[in-house]
């Protein structure tokens, strides 16, 4: 069973936890390539590939890194222009910068780009909406829907399998929902291949899960942002105790884990799991 790995490509300051106004992230040093082409390293020694969600205004940056991403047979996909909450944005804002960034990494790949995350999660019940905007757009994979609800993001028990999340009509092609790897327990959700939660959780916890969702014919969603695996990014002292903690917690084992899921299974990106599937 391969798996599906996801990675949001964005500067370590660019999280909506950290909420921080254009003029303090452009005071701040930018980390990004570094970050992800230690990444990429680390995905080729193990053999996998990953749909890699950029943002527009990092891939107008950081060219280069955008066909480091391409050239190691990765699949490049949006994350939208800037790291906007899709909720805070009108339709026409957001198929804006969805336009902005899809143009941005085609100039760059030569390629049509066909998958998109919301930063931090954020299609939520209220702005379902665009979901008929992103495939106006063209796109045809979205993995934008967190099936928890939390504080920022989520929608209560949405469904945790990959599933047609909109069908092929006049305003576009049939749209596919890859959610992140969850399990409900006891009427909760619980995600496990991811952020936060997989830096939580022992490793342990997260195996399990994921070897017993394959078990059942089914591949899981892994995600994680390269931040996630540099501990030694700078600290911002002057946030709120919540703030640091979501976004520091378990730096410091988080790269050993990751390289620990990667040997245990195998990972393709979005457009390997459509190809096989389309077989």
């Amino acid at each position: 069973m391969r798996n599906i790995l996801t990675i949001d490509v964005e500067e370590w300051y660019h999280g909506n936890d950290f909420d921080l106004p254009l003029q303090r992230q452009a005071t701040l040093p930018s980390l990004v390539e570094r970050q992800t082409d230690e990444l990429i390293e680390l995905l080729g020694r193990r053999g996998a590939r990953a749909t890699f969600f950029i943002l527009g205004c990092v891939a107008e940056a950081h060219p280069d890194l955008v066909r480091r991403i391409h050239a190691a047979g990765h699949e490049v996909a949006s994350h939208s222009y800037n790291h906007d909450l899709v909720y805070k944005l009108s339709p026409v804002q957001f198929e804006s910068q969805l336009r902005r960034c899809a143009a941005i990494l085609r100039s760059i790949t030569g390629e049509p780009i066909q998958s998109f995350r919301a930063p931090s999660w954020s299609i939520v019940e209220s702005s379902l909406w665009a979901l008929d905007v992103i495939r106006r757009c063209g796109l045809t994979c979205d993995a934008s829907i967190f099936p928890m609800r939390t504080g920022m993001f989520g929608i209560s028990n949405a469904r945790l399998d990959i599933h047609q999340v909109a069908p092929p009509d006049a305003h576009g092609p049939a749209l596919m929902e890859y959610p992140p790897a969850a399990l409900r327990l006891w009427g909760m959700t619980l995600p496990y291949a991811g952020g936060i939660f997989f830096r939580l959780l022992p490793y342990e916890v997260s195996r399990r899960a994921l070897k017993s969702l394959n078990a059942r014919g089914r591949p899981g969603v892994v995600y994680l942002h390269p931040w996630e695996l540099d501990p030694d990014q700078p600290r911002l002292a002057d946030l709120p105790f919540r703030q640091t903690w979501y976004h520091y917690y378990g730096l410091g084992s988080a790269k050993a884990k990751y390289s620990r899921l990667l040997a245990d299974f195998q990972f393709g990106s979005i457009r390997d799991h459509r190809k096989l599937a389309a077989a």
